[in-house]
């Protein structure tokens, strides 16, 4: 099973789980990469990254990233194909805008910087560098992650979630992945004080109704005291209460 590839002794206990925890999915670290051209993300996601992850480097023994196995298997499958494919887009994106750009020169308009020269024709390596940039990124918050096992209980109420189809269960394999990490979530929550933990997702699809997440897990969340963020910056601003009471430098 692919998604038990990944077994060592670098995987954490729970005692080894610092007093704050902000455990990630798969498409929350990958859409690092997707930031340049993915809607209704930009700087201030990137900025809440950035800010997360050094508040990490300067505080590891009380605050830490957490993934459990799955998304370290999944992580290292798919983050060159994403990588490629926000490439893909970049260049494409550069296209149109250098036609616009001379579309504006034709119409005597002004061009995309007030210096009369396109930032295109200095740097045309500059999809790559972006993408290098976001990959690194998102490289440093994967390797700076707490490497979290799951068990063979969070794996037998994952195949229970999926067969009843529990959100964030749906019909498709990566309902698996996607319940796995929940009931990681939940396990690790419910062992630890409350609003101590933070499980932090992108795929509103599966776990949001529009701009909430879906009654049933909230119910099972609140329950156990388990936070929950949509995107990077909802998640530094619901860690930011606990991250003052633990008296870090704010994130």
């Amino acid at each position: 099973n692919s998604s038990l590839e990944w077994r060592s002794s670098a995987m954490a206990s729970t005692a080894d789980i610092p007093e704050l925890l902000l455990l990630l999915d798969t498409c929350a670290i990958l859409d690092i990469v997707r930031f340049g051209s993915r809607p209704g993300t930009g700087p201030t996601h990137v900025k809440s990254v950035l800010r997360l992850l050094g508040t990490v480097g300067e505080n590891s023994d009380t605050f830490r990233f957490g993934v459990c196995d799955v998304v370290v298997n999944e992580f290292g499958h798919n983050v060159d194909n994403v990588a490629n494919a926000e490439l893909s887009k970049l260049r494409d994106l550069t296209k149109r805008a250098a036609r616009a750009d001379e579309v504006a020169e034709a119409l005597g308009l002004q061009r995309l910087t007030a210096m009369g020269t396109s930032p295109l024709e200095v740097d045309e390596n500059w999809p790559e560098r972006l993408v290098d940039g976001s990959v690194a990124l998102a490289r440093a918050v994967f390797d700076s992650s707490i490497k979290i096992a799951s068990t063979d209980g969070d794996r037998n109420k994952a195949h229970e979630r999926v067969m009843s189809r529990i959100p964030p269960a749906k019909q498709g394999s990566s309902s698996s992945f996607d319940s796995i990490v929940t009931e990681v979530a939940l396990r690790i929550a419910d062992n630890r004080k409350p609003q101590a933990t933070l499980l932090l997702t992108t795929n509103v699809q599966d776990f949001c109704d529009g701009p909430k997440i879906k009654p049933a897990l909230a119910e099972e969340f609140t329950a156990v005291g388990l936070l929950f963020a949509r995107s990077w910056g909802e998640a530094a601003g619901r860690l930011h209460e606990s991250i003052a009471t633990a008296n870090l430098p704010p994130a």
